[in-house]
């Protein structure tokens, strides 16, 4: 399922540059722009609407075997069987949105088109299944500018989620296609503070490019991305020998992430402290963390990296807690993964 879901985003994200280039009329960033939000919003999309199983291809029919005994199925196979469904099964929402994005991959844009319209037949307060129609209907068009019903559609599922980011990304450019690049920024510099972090540097590119060409000088750092340029991003996970072992923790089990000297001495120089969760996590460690407030973390050249879960709930480790550590550079900016893989005894 999982690897069918990142698939799928690679091939929309993919094309899209592609397919959305005639909506732009002069201005180039717009296409690029998609390309950097629509992974994401498209993943958000696969999980959010309905049982995320109901879209794995070996759902919708048994899957031939090879030799190896490795499923295969075509994109024609699996079209086949999923418009089969449908007619058996005309209220899933899950196969419709399915079979619009596979259409849409295709390039069969009123096919994709159908098929969105179906899904918001079934969700028409789904601000996600609202976007998606809104654009397949301008893919559609022979005129693909966002106006009309599509531009309304738009508008409404922003109304009802206000951080929508596919939505605001077509927003802004429904203004900045009729020469409104003041108004279309708006919504594209809101989605500055909504985009993963790995996707700021070419967000930020796209809305500076736009600015230029209409005059505006470029954005200052945002107050995330100034986060992010003075911290550390941590992909927390913990050994599968382990993992067994956290359902049986106390309910005071705390986890705590620590950035400290190589040699030990004086304080961390920053700490987290957070309930037990599932792994793995992403956790933030940066200059706002310290706890004496005495000086940068990346003042040193290398710091070493622990990971605890303690099993009381203290701040000093003991016997039978879980931890983890790494030594390496203080680069702000860097993502580190941190595995916790020992017991302390």
């Amino acid at each position: 399922m999982t690897v069918f879901i990142i698939a799928a985003i690679i091939l929309v994200a993919a094309t899209t540059l592609a397919l959305t280039r005639p909506l732009w009329h002069g201005a180039r960033s717009w296409a690029l722009a998609a390309l950097v939000i629509v992974p994401a919003t498209t993943g958000g999309l696969y999980l959010g609407v309905g049982t995320p199983a109901a879209l794995d291809p070996q759902q919708v029919v048994p899957a031939a075997t090879d030799a190896t005994g490795a499923a295969e199925l075509s994109i024609d196979q699996a079209l086949t069987a999923l418009r089969s469904r449908l007619h058996q099964q005309p209220d899933d929402l899950e196969g419709w949105l399915l079979l619009g994005r596979t259409l849409r991959f295709q390039q069969d844009f009123p096919g994709a088109r159908d098929a969105f319209m179906r899904a918001f037949a079934l969700a028409p307060e789904s601000a996600d299944v609202m976007v998606e129609a809104a654009e397949a209907m301008v893919m559609a068009s022979e005129r693909p500018l966002i106006e009309g019903e599509p531009l309304a559609m738009i508008q409404r599922a922003l109304a009802i989620d206000p951080d929508q980011q596919r939505g605001l990304l077509l927003l802004g450019a429904h203004h900045i296609q009729a020469g409104r690049a003041e108004a279309g920024l708006v919504h594209w510099q809101r989605l500055l503070e909504l985009a993963p972090p790995e996707s700021l540097p070419s967000l930020r590119q796209r809305i500076d490019e736009v600015r230029a060409e209409a005059g505006l000088p470029a954005l200052p750092p945002t107050a995330a991305e100034t986060t992010e340029a003075r911290s550390l991003t941590i992909e927390l996970d913990i050994s599968p020998a382990l993992a067994e072992t956290t359902a049986d923790l106390p309910s005071s089990a705390q986890v705590f992430v620590l950035a400290r000297r190589i040699d030990g001495a004086g304080p961390p120089l920053a700490a987290k402290r957070l309930p037990l969760g599932p792994f793995p996590r992403t956790i933030v460690l940066g200059d706002g963390d310290n706890p004496m407030a005495t000086g940068s973390l990346f003042e040193q050249p290398r710091i070493r990296l622990i990971a605890r879960i303690s099993r009381r709930g203290g701040a000093n480790a003991e016997p039978g807690d879980l931890e983890g550590s790494l030594e390496i550079p203080a680069e702000a900016g860097t993502r580190i993964a941190l595995t916790i893989d020992r017991v302390i005894e």
